[in-house]
């Protein structure tokens, strides 16, 4: 009788198959990780079969929509009528950045708990993990009347000069059967074949690499750096 009742293998399973509706999940992970970038640790590490600089060019005009049309827009044959005041370039607004630690920890399944009172918290709704991403935060300095919102006072101590966790591991963070990480979570066969035996984050990951950017669209350097991981602190 129970046995009727058991979940299926496939309870876990992430809905990674349709593109639009995927790549705009990412986007909201992003977009709410990049709201509390102050808050997130600057030493985060990624799995070596995963380089965030190949990916950005196929993602940026997707987590910058606006930006899609910029290559026709810019274009310089632009006819230019004589006597007509041109615009003032620096009205413009400065082009978006891509945030490689929020974008990290998106395409690794992590978002921003916006229902959490307390800043600098990041969950995975498939396995329910919650990070509190101070503990892998550097303390300032010299912060004396700041105290980390846990019961670890000692993480945002003056007198420490290291975090708590010295890297963060977004992918060792996740519970063991979460999707994400876990192949046979994700399968749709309880024997997959070496074709179909991929965690969440690759399929993600490979579906990203065969989108592709409109053509002519200039990509900025990532925040803070030129584009290397090293630089954003993305290892």
């Amino acid at each position: 009788m129970y046995a009727d009742c058991l979940a299926p293998d496939s309870i876990y399973r992430l809905p990674l198959a349709h593109q639009a509706t995927t790549l705009q999940s990412l986007r909201q992970r992003y977009e709410s990780l990049s709201a509390i970038s102050s808050c997130l640790p600057s030493n985060i590490s990624t799995p070596s079969n995963l380089n965030i600089h190949k990916l950005i060019p196929h993602l940026f005009h997707i987590l910058h929509p606006d930006r899609r049309n910029t290559a026709s827009t810019s274009h310089p044959s632009s006819p230019i009528i004589p006597n007509q005041p041109q615009q003032d370039n620096q009205s413009s607004p400065p082009p978006p950045t891509i945030n490689p630690r929020a974008l990290t920890l998106a395409l690794l399944g992590w978002t921003a708990d916006a229902t959490s009172p307390v800043p600098g918290i990041a969950t995975c709704p498939s396995c329910f993990r919650r990070l509190g991403l101070w503990l892998f935060k550097t303390p300032p300095p010299s912060s004396p009347t700041t105290s980390p919102p846990s019961s670890a006072t000692s993480a945002s101590s003056p007198t420490h000069s290291t975090p708590v966790i010295a890297r963060l591991d977004p992918i060792t963070e996740h519970r063991t059967y979460c999707p994400w990480i876990n192949a046979r979570s994700q399968s749709r066969s309880p024997k997959p074949t070496p074709e179909e035996d991929f965690p969440g984050w690759e399929i993600l990951r490979d579906m990203i690499m065969r989108i592709r950017a409109p053509e002519g669209l200039k990509v900025p350097p990532y925040e803070g750096g030129r584009g290397g991981d090293d630089e954003a602190g993305v290892q």
